[in-house]
C-alpha cells in the first residue's frame, strides 16, 4: 500500500497472484474453462492438480475470486523412492511436513519464480495443463494459510 495524502492506496501493480500467472506455461483453455465452471459455484477454495503419478503429485490451493483463482500455496507430495527429506531446507520450502515414507513440501507464490524453481529442483519443471481439481472446504484451507 502506498500512503497518499493521509489515504492508503493499493500499490500500483499489485494484487492477487492468478494461477495463469504463476504458471505461465498452464493452458489458457484449461483454466477459463475451471474458473467458469467455479467461479458462480458456492465454493470458495479449490485444490487444482497440476502433475501426479504413482509417488508424485503437485496441486495449487486457490481461492476462487470474482477474477480468478487465486494461488494460496503449491503443495508438492513425494513419496517412497521420490520422497527428498533435504528438501526441507531449500528456501523455495514455507512448511514441510514427513507423514510415514511421505514428503509434503509447501510454497506460498511470492515470487512466482520461487515455486517454479521449487519444481525444477526436484526434476518436474513447470505444468502445462489441469488434471483435475477437488473442492476444499473453507475450515480446511484456512487453517492451512
Amino acid at each position: 500500500m502506498i500512503h497518499v495524502g493521509g489515504e492508503l492506496e493499493p500499490t500500483p501493480g499489485a494484487g492477487p497472484l492468478c494461477i495463469e500467472n504463476v504458471f505461465e506455461t498452464l493452458s489458457k483453455d484449461d483454466v477459463y474453462e475451471l474458473f467458469s465452471q467455479l467461479v458462480s459455484s458456492e465454493v470458495n477454495y479449490v485444490d487444482v492438480l497440476l502433475f501426479s503419478d504413482e509417488n508424485e503429485e503437485v496441486y495449487a490451493h486457490c481461492f476462487i475470486s470474482l477474477r480468478c483463482l487465486e494461488v494460496i500455496d503449491i503443495v508438492v507430495k513425494l513419496c517412497g523412492e521420490r520422497s527428498r527429506p533435504e528438501a526441507l531446507g531449500w528456501p523455495e520450502v514455507d512448511k514441510a511436513t514427513i507423514e510415514e515414507e511421505c514428503v509434503e513440501l509447501r510454497s506460498r507464490p511470492e515470487p512466482p519464480l520461487k515455486v517454479r524453481n521449487l519444481l525444477r529442483r526436484l526434476g518436474l519443471g513447470e505444468p502445462v495443463e489441469i488434471k483435475g481439481y477437488r473442492t476444499e472446504k473453507d475450515e480446511w484451507v484456512g487453517a492451512t494459510a
